[in-house]
């Protein structure tokens, strides 16, 4: 697809769409409800893209394997959509039970002795 004098896979324009919402939607629940949706979205983004990449090179070792250089070329693509859902999976869950463990941590530093 052609935006003005830049060409973009119909990949590229998903994850570019899905990173202006996921960064707009956090943006906004950071003014009306708290703070602490400030910085969780740029960690989930890197270790989604981090992930996606390492999915790829995996897949395409043989390639990466004669320059393996390249693996730190993220302009030239190759990420992996099966690998990048999985760790926006992961990461969601385990930032939910960091954010448990601290809801716990301070219920019971008010608990009674």
């Amino acid at each position: 697809m052609a935006i003005g004098p830049f060409f973009f896979a119909p990949m590229v324009l998903a994850v570019m769409a899905g990173v202006i919402t996921l960064l707009a939607g956090c943006a906004v629940l950071t003014r009306r409800v708290s703070p602490q949706f400030d910085r969780w979205p740029w960690l989930v983004m890197l270790l989604v893209l981090a992930s996606a990449r390492l999915g790829f090179v995996i897949r395409h070792w043989d390639s990466f394997l004669t320059e393996p250089w390249r693996i730190f070329y993220f302009w030239q693509g190759g990420f992996d959509i099966g690998w990048a859902i999985a760790a926006a999976v992961v990461s969601l869950v385990l930032l939910q039970g960091l954010r448990r463990e601290r809801l716990a941590g301070r219920c019971l530093a008010w608990w009674p002795r």
